[in-house]
């Protein structure tokens, strides 16, 4: 079955419109309801929070420092320089903006010149596009767009590039370049491979724990050449060669700043010189977090509460009613998060995927020799393709891995609305979906998809708001 030409234009375009105008919208609340204090979150405004700006603006002058400190940036200080903490993929797209929106020398009084919030959503929008586009092989157009947007735009990344800070700018260019890689590796164009292992160091380089995911995209590649195994592991360092030369740039960036090629700078952030127990450590995990009464898996598992405010349901005013109980008597901690799959419903729709497994044997024969290569021409088909179990199981019990390391470390995403840590793991948490036997939408899933659209909008009002202002 063919799909008519043109259509993927139109959800491509459709598309685009939808998010922009609500990702606005978002941020026109979110302005009309801010607390007194908080910075203007226009679509088009820079962020007094990008470090990668000033990065990039540095690397222009030749420069690997950030030549000065700033008190309300997290910088990292060594040898008596000033270096941005984080790794350095974000700045590289910066590097060709700032020229452009450079206006003024305003780093100073904190106003910068790059459209910063406007920046994030194209990243965010991008990664929904090109996690559509890898499941519109196996499934149908809508079905494709759904359950992307749904990752995507229904998760905590949505208030995070509301607010678009230095923190949040790294974890939605690493979505795109995750969900990138899974639509080139799964191309039936041998020549967008490579690809797929180039947009995953890149990602690394956003998101280091990323590294985790490799023998997810392995496993479909081997699925695509279908060699013997001894030639396969013959070939696949031509694979490898591009993503080992962005390491070592890497451990070139790094050796030069910090004179060890693994470290990106965070160690040297005053709060992780103090933390007792270093940056990442099974105690965080177990005992307790960073600034938090519990321990960091616990944080991630509370359910909100609700405050001493006086309430009462008015039958007379109805919606104020109703408005003053979500904004001043139910509370969400606005530090270190709490139940994630409430944070990120998509969780709990892949989870649910797994019963998919249930009867598995009587529908694949070969849990990995019934994978084949995706035929774009019936791609609409509404049954999936037979993906192996073997790579479900992978892609599961790796974003579990890196859920429980995301849990060691001190901080657990510190200020933010929901888990937005976990938001690494989306992109290829969404494999789960093929242990399906359909991929079509059920009913919960539709209504999962509109509270969390709905859910991330209250909480970015809440959060950047200021209405729940318990730390722990």
């Amino acid at each position: 079955m063919t799909r008519p030409k043109g259509r993927l234009s139109v959800w491509i375009a459709a598309s685009f419109l939808a998010s922009l105008l609500f990702f606005w919208l978002v941020c026109l609340s979110v302005n009309s309801t801010k607390a007194d204090g908080m910075p203007s979150v226009g679509l088009f405004d820079a962020s007094n929070y990008n470090t990668y700006t000033l990065q990039a603006e540095r690397w222009w002058q030749g420069k690997l420092d950030l030549g000065t400190n700033y008190a309300h940036l997290e910088i990292a200080e060594y040898n008596g320089r000033y270096y941005c903490s984080f790794p350095p993929v974000p700045s590289v797209p910066l590097l060709l903006l700032t020229p452009l929106f450079s206006g003024t020398d305003a780093f100073g009084s904190g106003i910068y010149s790059t459209p910063d919030r406007l920046i994030g959503f194209l990243y965010l929008y991008v990664g929904c596009l090109m996690l559509a586009l890898f499941l519109r092989r196996h499934m149908a157009d809508k079905h494709a767009f759904f359950w992307a947007f749904f990752a995507g735009m229904g998760s905590n990344l949505l208030s995070v590039d509301v607010f678009a800070g230095v923190w949040f700018m790294a974890q939605s260019l690493s979505f795109a370049l995750c969900c990138a890689a899974l639509w080139a590796i799964d191309s039936p164009h041998k020549k967008a491979w490579p690809w797929s292992f180039v947009f995953w160091a890149l990602a690394v380089g956003c998101r280091p724990l990323q590294a985790l995911y490799l023998p997810v995209l392995l496993i479909l590649l081997f699925r695509n050449q279908r060699l013997p195994l001894g030639k396969w592991l013959c070939q696949l360092p031509r694979f490898l060669l591009a993503p080992a030369g962005i390491a070592l740039c890497y451990c070139w960036l790094n050796y030069a700043r910090f004179g060890n090629p693994l470290e990106f700078g965070h160690s040297y952030l005053p709060e992780m010189l103090n933390a007792p127990h270093g940056q990442f450590n099974p105690y965080y995990m177990f005992v307790r977090g960073d600034n938090c009464a519990t321990s960091n898996l616990a944080s991630v598992l509370r359910w909100p509460s609700l405050s001493d405010y006086d309430w009462s349901f008015s039958l007379a005013h109805p919606l104020q009613s109703l408005g003053d109980f979500f904004r001043y008597k139910l509370h969400f901690p606005s530090h270190n998060g709490f139940f994630y799959p409430l944070a990120n419903p998509i969780f709990i729709s892949m989870y649910l995927s797994l019963f998919g497994f249930i009867g598995w044997k009587r529908r694949h024969r070969d849990p990995l020799a019934d994978i084949a290569l995706p035929d774009v021409e019936s791609a609409s088909q509404a049954v999936t393709p037979r993906f192996s179990r073997c790579l479900i199981l992978t892609a599961l019990a790796l974003t579990v891995v890196h859920m429980a390391a995301l849990l060691c470390h001190t901080t657990n995403g510190g200020w933010h609305f929901g888990v937005r840590y976990f938001c690494d793991a989306i992109p290829f948490l969404m494999l789960l979906l093929f242990a399906r036997k359909r991929t079509a939408p059920r009913w919960a899933d539709i209504a999962l998809a509109v509270f969390a659209l709905a859910f991330q909008w209250y909480g970015t009002l809440g959060w950047l708001g200021q209405w729940w202002l318990q730390t722990a």
